[in-house]
């Protein structure tokens, strides 16, 4: 029987203009993760990473030293998102936003590409199911240990979260069809 396949990302943030210091992202076909690519994201010039960031996260202005900027990490970004699965992210809003100002911040146009939150698809498919939606509550109660607040790790969570819970691909299908699921296309999203 078949398996999902699909694309998680997950950014961390440098303050609360959010613009990225790290993304994470998983690729999982047939209900197996085949690919991982994380990387720390240099920041524009004259912006720092809050000392309250730096808390939940623990990267610090010295760790973006050296690291690449968002234009250089794009180019792989773009190739993961547009690959034709549907990209999934934890609190997608949020995602999707700092995606969306970091094209806007570098003057960047978007690209096409279909995205869903997990957090909506598992509210929807399991009501009741989870005490809460949170990433880290929801691993906790599926038995997933992982680096709360890395990028690469949060997105490998939220792959196996999904993998757990949508064991076929026409469960998962079913799920992101479902009428309480919002399917988005990123293009319009930035164009708003």
């Amino acid at each position: 029987m078949k398996k999902p396949s699909f694309v998680v990302i997950d950014f961390e943030t440098a303050n609360w203009m959010q613009i990225p210091c790290q993304v994470g992202i998983v690729t999982c076909i047939n209900g197996e993760i085949v690919d991982r690519y994380q990387s720390l994201i240099s920041l524009p010039r004259g912006v720092f990473i809050h000392p309250k960031f730096t808390e939940i996260h623990k990267i610090t202005n010295k760790d973006l030293i050296g690291q690449p900027n968002f234009q250089q990490v794009l180019p792989i970004i773009r190739e993961k998102l547009t690959q034709g699965y549907i990209v999934i992210a934890h609190n997608a809003g949020f995602d999707m936003s700092v995606l969306k100002r970091a094209l806007r911040l570098h003057d960047i146009s978007p690209f096409m590409f279909d995205y869903a939150c997990s957090v909506d698809l598992i509210r929807s498919s399991f009501p009741g199911r989870f005490s809460k939606h949170g990433l880290g509550v929801l691993a906790k109660e599926l038995g997933i240990t992982f680096n709360h607040h890395d990028a690469l790790a949060d997105s490998e969570a939220t792959s196996k979260v999904l993998l757990k819970c949508f064991n076929n691909d026409t469960s998962f299908n079913l799920a992101l069809n479902s009428s309480k699921t919002r399917i988005k296309r990123f293009k319009e999203l930035y164009d708003k």
